[in-house]
């Protein structure tokens, strides 16, 4: 790994502190591949749920189209 600079190892501090924040400290263990292995996994994490939302937000989309033709055959 390339040397650690005094700015790059502020901009590794601030990311793993973000990353703590976050939730991902535990993937921490002080060493710069780690900061890189814990984004990847939050940037992972992400990509799930936002897969997750959009299956969920079609079921509620298709639910509310199915109550709308219920409505409209009652109405007809």
């Amino acid at each position: 790994m390339p040397e650690l600079t005094p700015k790059k190892a502020a901009v590794y501090a601030e990311v793993s502190d973000a990353l703590d924040v976050e939730g991902y400290g535990d993937l921490l263990t002080g060493q710069p591949v780690d900061v890189h292995d814990a984004l990847a996994q939050m940037v992972l994490d992400a990509e799930q749920m936002m897969n997750r939302g959009e299956r969920l937000q079609s079921k509620l989309a298709e639910a509310d189209d199915d109550a709308e033709v219920e409505r409209a055959d009652a109405e007809g």
